[in-house]
């Protein structure tokens, strides 16, 4: 009897445990299906497209303590949502509240506008660094084509700068590649032609960049292969402190966003690409085996 009461007084001490483990350990599943029960879509009547304007460019936009860049319709079956992704601070304990303002298309061809409350989530490595990458995510009603989206601090607001929806139906790719933030205005063609031209033997057909800051004679080589379609380039100019050599300050966030930017590009591809793999420029795959064919 004595062990058995020892059970007992343990019991809701562990129950307590998984508590705390399942509320912070950020399981995204967990997160969209059941809040979709009870987060609310609120009809945005006297909204019409005058009342807001896509910004195509990639720039970042700032709501309160927030900044947000690229949206990415998630094509999930229990419970479709858009993934914004941004970063926010690392304090412990930050919230700020926020709405989703979606547009899409009614029946009748007319754009319409809901609002419903984001849910916000640091992504969770951020090396101490005064920011983190965010995951801001707006549930949909099933079936709405939602086209863009903007972040407001209240509900049906008006005049805002909305972001276009990434939106892949299906899969046009069998193999891409994503690439680390291109920095400090780099500048090695030699490399960057052997990384691409390495990973095009192995069957890569897709190659997206997120560049911070280039040379003149990178940009002509990324252009060349832009032209192909083997190469796409994302604007990658993180609104916050970066790293700098020699080194001035500390940086805001961790090697210019690089977390943000790799979530940024498996979201935008994963739909698209049957594989999506993370690269430096000076890593390679080397197949362990001799195959035939490609992936």
């Amino acid at each position: 009897m004595r062990y058995k009461r020892k059970f007992w007084i343990k019991f809701p001490i562990i129950i307590v445990i998984i508590f705390y483990i399942m509320l912070f350990c950020n399981l995204p599943d967990i997160s969209i299906q059941s809040l979709a029960n009870w987060n609310t879509f609120y009809q945005c009547s006297n909204m019409s497209t005058q009342d807001f304007t896509i910004i195509n460019d990639e720039r970042w936009i700032r709501i309160g303590n927030v900044f947000y860049t690229s949206a990415i319709y998630m094509h999930d079956e229990k419970q479709p949502y858009i993934r914004v992704i941004g970063i926010q601070p690392t304090s412990k304990g930050f919230f700020q509240k926020i709405f989703c303002q979606l547009w899409y298309k009614s029946t009748g061809n007319e754009a319409k506008s809901i609002s419903v409350a984001a849910i916000l989530r640091a992504m969770p490595e951020h090396r101490e660094r005064r920011y983190s990458g965010s995951y801001i995510d707006c549930l949909i009603p099933k079936n709405a084509e939602v086209f863009a989206v903007s972040l407001a601090g209240e509900q049906c607001s008006k005049h805002l700068n909305s972001i276009p929806v990434v939106n892949h139906k299906q899969r046009t790719k069998q193999y891409a590649v994503c690439v680390t933030p291109l920095n400090y205005k780099y500048s090695n063609v030699h490399q960057l032609v052997e990384m691409i031209e390495f990973n095009k033997i192995l069957g890569a057909e897709l190659f997206i960049f997120y560049n911070h800051s280039t040379n003149s004679n990178v940009d002509k080589i990324l252009k060349y292969y832009r032209q192909q379609g083997l190469v796409e380039i994302i604007q990658w100019h993180i609104p916050v402190k970066v790293d700098t050599w020699p080194q001035k300050s500390k940086p805001e966030i961790h090697y210019f966003g690089q977390l943000p930017a790799l979530n940024d590009c498996l979201h935008r591809n994963a739909q698209r690409s049957t594989y999506v793999v993370f690269q430096d420029l000076d890593e390679f795959i080397i197949p362990r085996k001799v195959i035939t064919g490609t992936i």
